[in-house]
């Protein structure tokens, strides 16, 4: 299993008291506010020790930058999908008049040329795994580019996500892979336990069959799980030391 230390989540949200210290972001005409993407939030704060970061306001540049450093990567943010040109398919990363186009978006491109550290990508946003069908390559969808990034696995969508269920589904999926489960079990008994719960219209598979893991499905350990083999080992050492020491004292005492 990998060790998780560090997550990154990027949220886009227009509430100003979700964006905590960070910079708010002016309301658009054009993308809707994604309410439910705060349970998510919600949710990894209070079930993991990860470092989790919430940057709507950082330029893209910044944000490139800070992906590269961490061991998960969840984006819960808006896309546009491109199948003429893959590489202009893009997350919405930021939102301003105030803000050049390139700025706001994050492109396939500016993602494929990445070395990222991260063993998992988390992309609840919509269409992630949708794109053009190329001869020899597959599909050329925003969650190739982090597998060509080198993230060795993705969550990701297959077409438009009901807010609600999605953020249901992807908190039972991180709580299950905290528990021990690999990536695709984890995932699988998210939605199962989803649909204990969901009513005839929301147990359609339009609000949980969309998400899919694609990759390595080797579990993560997180950091804040407890280690008891590390545990024994630095008990061993103290132990051994304590034993030195007082060994080393009785013979002083010995001898004065």
């Amino acid at each position: 299993m990998f060790r998780v230390n560090r997550l990154y989540y990027l949220v886009y949200f227009f509430l100003p008291s979700i964006l905590l210290s960070q910079n708010t972001i002016e309301r658009s005409t054009t993308f809707s506010n994604l309410p439910f993407s705060e349970n998510e939030l919600r949710f990894l704060s209070e079930s993991t020790d990860a470092t989790i970061i919430l940057r709507p306001g950082n330029k893209k540049e910044r944000i490139l930058s800070d992906i590269e450093k961490y061991d998960i990567i969840h984006f819960a943010t808006h896309t546009f999908i491109d199948n003429d040109n893959p590489l202009n398919s893009r997350f919405i990363v930021f939102n301003s008049e105030q803000t050049d186009f390139e700025d706001q978006a994050m492109f396939v491109s500016d993602i494929m040329p990445l070395n990222l550290k991260a063993k998992l990508a988390v992309l609840t946003s919509c269409n992630t795994g949708v794109g053009k069908l190329a001869r020899g390559e597959g599909i050329l969808s925003i969650a190739r580019s982090f597998r060509y990034a080198g993230c060795p696995s993705v969550i990701m969508s297959l077409w438009e996500l009901d807010d609600i269920s999605t953020s249901k589904i992807i908190s039972g999926f991180y709580e299950n892979l905290k528990d021990g489960l690999d990536k695709d079990e984890a995932l699988r008994e998210a939605k199962l336990n989803y649909l204990k719960e969901a009513n005839s219209k929301n147990s359609s598979p339009l609000y949980w069959a969309g998400i899919i893991s694609s990759g390595s499905q080797t579990g993560l350990t997180f950091e804040n799980e407890i280690n008891y083999k590390s545990i024994f080992i630095v008990i061993v050492i103290a132990l051994l030391v304590l034993f030195a020491v007082r060994k080393k004292l009785t013979a002083k005492r010995g001898n004065a």
